[in-house]
């Protein structure tokens, strides 16, 4: 398979308000294999769904999905 380009290894967060579950779709190398050990920590919450041609697909509880701003640096006198 020929190597993908950085911009074409996208990333797709999906969930909506009614189910409990998010939907990761990623060709992200990092991240699948954040992923991967996730579901082999968790099996019962993460499950990756579907492979094909270098992307993976991941299900997760909503309630994992966490944005968050960057710490602040201690500013020091």
């Amino acid at each position: 398979m020929e190597e993908m380009s950085k911009t074409a290894m996208e990333t797709i967060v999906d969930y909506n308000q009614q189910d409990d579950t998010a939907h990761v779709f990623t060709y992200d190398p990092a991240l699948q294999k954040k992923m991967d050990k996730l579901c082999a920590d968790h099996p019962e919450e993460v499950c990756m769904t579907i492979e094909c041609n270098g992307s993976k697909n991941y299900t997760f509880p909503k309630s994992w999905l966490k944005i968050t701003a960057p710490r602040k640096k201690k500013v020091t006198a």
